[in-house]
Parts: structure tokens; C-alpha cells; sequence
């Protein structure tokens, strides 16, 4: 283990709630920070997260692995999370840190503090659900988060931050394996393009089946969505990366692949929609194009879009210069090659989305974090448990 990164807080004992696997990146350096002091984790890994028996049979050991730590294993949970609160109960932890709503959270133990930790920058109005609010303290990113949510949830105890899952891209003291581009059969001396495509609204469907063909001239790496690989709504996305797997200037993550952030450190540039993925890749100061164009479901074209609206974050308009955009999928290269040209265009605006967005980018969200813990330990007024939600 790397050396600790602050005062030692030998006993603290941390749990963590896995209901995704998309959020573990964000847990994975909190941890890691954890156990350098010398506080002991746990992950509590829910099995139903996946219906894949090959993804479930590996799920608690790769969990492990990557954490280092203890992981317990709920299998095909029930809806209200009453097994998961049994467990929490049992072991009483000092702290348990949350990526979404625990539905048996007026029943957990008083003594357990309670962390919210969301995965994601937060482009769709669910970072600012009521449901989202109802632990003890909420680690946001930047002073723009805690102050839009303040407004809606006054007295709300919100600590700004950072944003823990980019850390070990700042902080060399943190652990990341970058992806080996050569090691996976693409040509190194090319530049890298990432496409990491949100399950929906996604542009995924609306590009051609011979789009890796069209840019020959990079690396192009795939990372769908979790939900590509485990809900069978968006199953047309896998029909799509059969197409394009046939491509050797391709590489299309597994699900397995559950961190973006090897990829990050890798390539030079990142396709995406109005997704967290969009804005935490241009934190790292490196050119992002914006597709305008989605697949859409019937229910949200035309005098049916204002479905769509209110599914989505409109604030986040205003850091639309973030990058360049592509209107329609014939753009999209255009815009890739150019961008690629000359990558600093746009780096005043990301510096800028970045400071409001993501906060502090300077690899210590985690400490942050860690600290806030080991100081309010026990400390925190259970008087309020569930008044905000």
C-alpha cells in the first residue's frame, strides 16, 4: 500500500453501497485513501445489479481486487432493501456511503452516519431529487452544486469537495493502470478517440454502422454504458458495437470494464452527449465534442419533447461552449479531426466549466473527503435524519 496521505485513523470503519457497478469508480479512491490511513472498508456488492450469470459469478472478486478490501455479498436483493439494512445494522459501522437513495433508511441504526456520494457530475434532474438528500452529509463537487441545491434543500449539509473518481488522474500517490493502446491491438502512433455514449437520451443508434471506417485515421475506443451490457431496453446498442467491433482501428469495453478512467488517461479526445462523462473528461483539459443528435423514443419527439426537457438538467446548457458540437451525425468527424487539430481551442471554456462544475481538480477530493469523515465521526445530529427528503 502507498503511504498515507494524512493523520491515521486507525479503527474508522467505512462501509460502502454498491448497487451499480458504474459506482465504484467513485468509491475506489475514498477507499484507497481509507486504508492508507488505516481504516477498515467494506463493500456491500448487490448481485441483482447484473443478470449476466458470467458477470455474476466474478462480480464480488473483482470487486476486491480493485478495492482491496472486504466485500459482502447480497444476492437478488428485494425491492425495499431489507437485507442490506440487516447487514448495515449488524456490523454498525461508523460510516456508510451511498451512491443513491437507500429505501430502508429511516430503519438503519442511529448510530451509523451516512454519506451521499454521487457517481456522476449530474446532467439529468435526478442529482437534485429530494431522494437523493436524506443522508447525513452530501459530498458535492463545486461551490455551483452547493449553492443549486442549497436552494432547494435549505440547511442542507453539503461539502463541497471535488470530485473524488478524477483523483487519481491528478494525484500520483492514487492508484490507475492507464489503458495500453498498443497491448490491445491498435496502432499507438494514432491519435485516440473515446466515445462513451449515454444509455439515453444516446446518439449511439443515429451513427452508421461503418463510422470506424470513416475515421480510420485514429484509435477509436468504445465504453457503452453499463446499461447497454445488463437492461434489455437498450439491447439495440449491442446490434450496433457488433458492427463495429469488425473495425481493427476499434476497441469496445466489456462490461466488466466499469471505470472510464483508464480510458481517460489514454486518449486525447471524448465523444459523448450532455453526459458527466462529457464534462469530467474536459476537466483533464483535453477536447470534447457535444453530439446534438439523439435517438429519441417516440414519447419524446416532437409535441412530445418537453418530456424530454423535463427528464434533463437545462442548467447545464449554460456550458455549452465547453467544446465543439455536432449537430447531425454527418458532422461528427469534421468536428473529431478538428478538434484534434488544434486542441486548445476551447481550453478557456473548459477551465471555466470545470471550476464551476467539478470544483477543486487537484487529486485531493478523496482526502477531502476522508478527513471530513474522521473529524465528524459520532458527531453528526441525528435529530435530522429524513427531515430533507
Amino acid at each position: 500500500m502507498r503511504e498515507a496521505s494524512g493523520p491515521p485513523i486507525d479503527g474508522l470503519r467505512v462501509h460502502f453501497d454498491l448497487t451499480n457497478l458504474y459506482y465504484l469508480p467513485q468509491y475506489l479512491p475514498v477507499i484507497e485513501v481509507l486504508r492508507q490511513r488505516g481504516a477498515d472498508c467494506t463493500v456491500l456488492v448487490y448481485l441483482s445489479m447484473s443478470k449476466d450469470p458470467t458477470v455474476r459469478a466474478g462480480l464480488a472478486e473483482r470487486v476486491a481486487n480493485d478495492a482491496g478490501c472486504e466485500v459482502e455479498v447480497v444476492d437478488d436483493v428485494d425491492q425495499d432493501h431489507r437485507a442490506p439494512c440487516d447487514i448495515y445494522n449488524r456490523d454498525k459501522p461508523d460510516w456508510i456511503v451511498f451512491g443513491s437513495r437507500f429505501q430502508q433508511y429511516e430503519n438503519l441504526d442511529p448510530s451509523i452516519s451516512t454519506a451521499m456520494l454521487y457517481h456522476g457530475i449530474g446532467v439529468k434532474n435526478t442529482y437534485y431529487h429530494a431522494d437523493h438528500m436524506q443522508m447525513d452529509v452530501r459530498f458535492v463537487e463545486g461551490e455551483y452544486r452547493r449553492r443549486a441545491l442549497l436552494d432547494l434543500f435549505p440547511g442542507a449539509n453539503l461539502q463541497a469537495v471535488g470530485f473524488a473518481k478524477l483523483d487519481p488522474l491528478f494525484n500520483d500517490a492514487l492508484t490507475l493502470e492507464p489503458f495500453d493502446v498498443a497491448a490491445h491491438g491498435l496502432d499507438a502512433t494514432r491519435p485516440t478517440v473515446l466515445y462513451a455514449p449515454t444509455f439515453y437520451p444516446s446518439s449511439m443508434g443515429r451513427l452508421p454502422n461503418d463510422w470506424p471506417g470513416q475515421l480510420a485515421s485514429c484509435n477509436l475506443i468504445i465504453k457503452p454504458h453499463q446499461f447497454a451490457y445488463s437492461k434489455q431496453k437498450y439491447g439495440s446498442q449491442l446490434e450496433k458495437l457488433a458492427h463495429w467491433q469488425n473495425y481493427d482501428n476499434v476497441h469496445i469495453a466489456s462490461m466488466t470494464d466499469y471505470s472510464i478512467m483508464p480510458f481517460f488517461a489514454s486518449s486525447e479526445l471524448l465523444v459523448s452527449e450532455a453526459s458527466s462523462a462529457l464534462f469530467e473528461f474536459a476537466a483533464l483539459d483535453k477536447p470534447v465534442v457535444w453530439c446534438d443528435f439523439l435517438q429519441l423514443r417516440w414519447g419524446h419527439r416532437g409535441p412530445f419533447r418537453y418530456r424530454l426537457n423535463a427528464r434533463m438538467d437545462r442548467t447545464i446548457d449554460a456550458f455549452r461552449n465547453v467544446g465543439a458540437h455536432a449537430a447531425r451525425p454527418a458532422q461528427l468527424n469534421t468536428r473529431i479531426l478538428e478538434e484534434l487539430a488544434d486542441p486548445a481551442r476551447h481550453a478557456a471554456a473548459r477551465s471555466d466549466c470545470t471550476r464551476e462544475l467539478i470544483g477543486l481538480a487537484d487529486g485531493k477530493a478523496s482526502e477531502r473527503i476522508v478527513d471530513y469523515m474522521a473529524a465528524n465521526t459520532g458527531r453528526i445530529s441525528r435529530a435530522a435524519r429524513g427531515v430533507v427528503a
